[in-house]
């Protein structure tokens, strides 16, 4: 990059990376022929024959809950019988050491039900029955207290209006009696006041007023009035309690079809809260919000329709997770997971059944003070002792949501290869340049050259090599985006048989040195936001004692910045805590770049190479800027990395026409194989181009908003063929120069040196405003 350019434009404002969905699941295998005896043998008839003549073990349903703070498992068990027309369950709760409390047996069916409870020996009876099409009996009676209540629902000559009457047993007076109509109910029952008994009167009445719904609830002397406008786009609620003349409104915004906002206000109190909902498909929903009566955070996520059922979701899984967060106290987070999976179990002789659910679900609480948790034993351990890797992944998967808004599969398959310094030539081989923090722009680029699809984000290259030769850092907004897209992409281009690779850049290795000179607001506030939410996952992972003490990358940062405004601190203390070495963000995403690559022919590098690199050695120069990195190696980068003549600084092949052939050549001959050298770091104000018979391409075109906002372009090198740019500029449309080729403005800006291939492809101009941090040099 030109670095030396005094006025840097930097976006206003970011554009967030769209929700994705998860991975669709791999293909099914056709199902392997039944082993189910009834699929073989005929049923052997009973004594009795008719309906029930053969018998099937029944389908189970296991259901597993734990609480933390208790310690103590929650189960149920349950299972159809006689083709489903009746249910079994039995439920119980037990402690750690194995002692089992409240046993629970039911038998249901549609119209009668026992409850009993094993400790008290005492059972609940439940029965409804229907006498014609018009008359509906219910019944409860509790056997060990002798009470219970009856009610009669009946149907009047039009089916919206309904009586029911209903009356305690023994009778304790006069029964009580609703009416529904269309617009609503009214019941009337006898209570006992202190002095007198008294007829009390509740209702709730509807109706249509100014395009809305009114609605009147009177209880217990209180009526609450209510109006409800709803259309495609908005609700709007605002209600009125009387006669305490408590004012509450509610307001709900739908900014897409996947896009919800809702807003809730209570005058009398001043309290709100907020409600953010976003949905993906109906297998993923995202909610997160915030209420000031108690300052609490909260966000839930749903893997798997909520509402559906399991066997429907992707994978037969359904996933819940939620997080609490206390505003005034980020440490006494809550923290609650739960899995739901169908699978089909086996018998005992180990032949397959109907599917069978099982839940699992983890709580874990703030941990208690110590003079709460005298005389216990480690009710914490409990909590997830057993299962600290997938507690583990899923705050990292949390945090990466959070963050970016993208999730990554826990164990990819295939793996990204580790990155080597020589890679074989490929059929396809693509080239893009530097990024600097603009997440369109990139993404613009990566779909140009067929590699990512920008709605989705999503690898669309094949088996494609493709190389960003740095300097994704600084100048924009959405540096962590891009890293984490990025990242994303490259777990995608494996599974698909390509691979996507990516070097340091001068501003990767200044970000991780503490050079913060390119750096602008949006970038700060983007770290800023990282650290909140990496915060709240150290958070979560240290009320787990089954994990090891996470690092704290906050240790050892200044919370003060002298010559810097307080405004930006927490940015700045954020950007050196994830980037130095060792840095969460450094190891996950820069420690896996290379400095120089070597495919087919081509030679990449940011900068440049010289005759000392070379002998200093390609893979050494790789190996030693990783453990740099990864903070092996000390906190200072090394001298190679460093000075205008550095692999990452050098600009003698790439500022200009102006170029070295001589050195340039001597330079690829020490490399066996090498043909041409593909650089970065250098702006190429009329995009793309070759020098010294191609053996130097610099493609560096200005693209980010917050250099000069270029028209992006890409190198293509495919197998026998000569490298030919992909570009979106229409002054290279060749259909636009044959109409203007009697123009002479159209010869001087036709390129030298590469073909040219211009795919049809508009892209309209963005209007930026200007943000220049002052120049601030930090070096930890």
């Amino acid at each position: 990059m030109a670095d030396s350019v005094p006025s840097i434009p930097c976006p206003n404002s970011v554009t967030i990376l769209p929700l994705l969905p998860p991975p669709p699941p791999p293909p099914l295998a056709p199902p392997p022929p039944s082993c189910h005896p009834s699929d073989q043998n005929p049923a052997i008839p009973s004594a009795g024959g008719g309906r029930f003549s053969s018998f099937r073990f029944p389908a189970m349903r296991v259901t597993s809950e734990f609480d933390s703070d208790s310690s103590v498992f929650f189960h149920k068990v349950s299972c159809k019988l006689f083709d489903n027309l009746a249910k079994l369950k039995f439920s119980f709760q037990n402690d750690r050491g194995g002692q089992i409390a409240y046993p629970q047996l039911g038998f249901l069916t549609k119209h009668f039900g026992v409850l009993y409870d094993l400790e008290s020996r005492n059972a609940l009876l439940k029965g409804s029955f229907d006498i014609a099409n018009f008359l509906q009996v219910r019944a409860t009676h509790d056997v060990k207290e002798q009470q219970g209540e009856v009610a009669i629902t009946t149907s009047m000559s039009n089916p919206s209006y309904k009586l029911e009457i209903s009356s305690s047993v023994p009778s304790a007076g006069l029964p009580k009696t609703t009416v529904q109509f269309p617009l609503g109910e009214v019941s009337v029952e006898r209570k006992d006041q202190e002095t007198e008994k008294a007829l009390s009167i509740n209702g709730i009445l509807k109706g249509e007023l100014l395009n809305g719904v009114c609605t009147a609830l009177y209880r217990d002397e209180d009526l609450n009035l209510r109006y409800c406008y709803k259309d495609e786009e908005m609700s709007f609620i605002p209600s009125i309690s009387l006669p305490s003349n408590a004012l509450s409104l509610a307001f709900k915004r739908r900014f897409s079809p996947s896009d919800k906002l809702s807003y809730g206000y209570h005058f009398d109190s001043s309290q709100w809260n907020m409600v953010y909902k976003h949905t993906v498909g109906k297998d993923l929903k995202f909610k997160a919000g915030y209420d000031s009566g108690v300052r609490l955070g909260w966000a839930s996520l749903w893997v798997g329709d909520e509402d559906g059922k399991t066997k429907t979701a992707p994978r037969k899984t359904k996933v819940q997770f939620m997080l609490h967060v206390p505003q005034d106290d980020i440490g006494n987070s809550l923290l609650m997971f739960r899995v739901k999976k169908s699978r089909r179990p086996f018998s005992t002789s180990g032949q397959r059944r109907t599917p069978e659910v099982v839940i699992f679900s983890l709580y874990q609480r703030p941990p208690r003070r110590e003079e709460e948790a005298v005389g216990e034993m480690g009710a914490s351990d409990a909590g997830c002792g057993d299962l600290p890797p997938v507690l583990s992944s899923f705050v990292d998967a949390f945090v990466d949501y959070s963050v970016s808004g993208l999730f990554f599969p826990p164990n990819p398959t295939p793996s990204p290869a580790p990155a080597a310094t020589r890679i074989p030539a490929p059929a396809r081989l693509v080239a893009i340049g530097d990024f600097h923090g603009d997440l369109p722009k990139a993404l613009q680029a990566l779909s140009l050259a067929g590699l990512a699809d920008p709605s989705s984000a999503r690898w669309t290259g094949g088996a494609a090599v493709a190389v960003q030769v740095g300097d994704v850092l600084d100048r924009g907004g959405d540096e962590l985006r891009l890293l984490y897209l990025l990242h994303r992409l490259k777990l995608d281009a494996a599974a698909g048989g390509g691979s996507l690779l990516t070097l340091h850049g001068n501003h990767e290795v200044m970000n991780a040195d503490g050079d913060f000179r390119y750096v602008t607001r949006a970038g700060l506030e983007e770290f800023r936001g990282w650290a909140f939410w990496y915060r709240s996952g150290l958070a979560m992972k240290r009320l787990c004692s089954g994990l090891d003490p996470p690092r704290d990358p906050f240790r050892g940062v200044p919370k003060s910045f002298p010559g810097v405004k307080e405004e930006f601190w927490e940015g700045f203390r954020a950007r050196i805590a994830a980037l130095r070495p060792n840095g969460p963000i450094a190891s996950r995403f820069l420690a896996g770049n290379q400095t120089v690559l070597l495919v087919g022919d081509s030679l990449f590098v940011h900068g440049g190479l010289l005759q000392q690199h070379i002998d200093h050695g390609l893979e050494r120069i790789n190996q030693e800027v990783k453990d740099w990195i990864m903070g092996l190696s000390g906190r200072r980068s090394p001298s190679y990395l460093r000075g205008r003549d550095s692999v990452v600084w050098l600009r003698r092949f790439s500022d200009g026409p102006n170029c070295d052939c001589g050195q340039l050549e001597e330079v690829l001959s020490m490399i066996p194989g090498a043909r041409r050298m593909v650089m970065g770091h250098t702006i190429q104000d009329d995009g793309i181009n070759g020098v010294c018979e191609d053996k130097a391409i610099r493609i560096d075109v200005g693209l980010s908003k917050g250099c000069t906002n270029g028209l992006p372009e890409v190198l293509e090198i495919n197998a026998g063929d000569q490298p030919r740019i992909l570009t979106s500029n229409p002054l290279y449309d060749e259909r636009w120069k044959q109409e203007q080729k009697r123009q002479p403005l159209v010869k001087e800006q036709v390129k030298e040196g590469l073909a040219i291939l211009v795919p049809e492809i508009r892209l309209k101009e963005v209007e930026t405003k200007e943000f220049i941090l002052s120049i601030i040099h930090i070096m930890i």
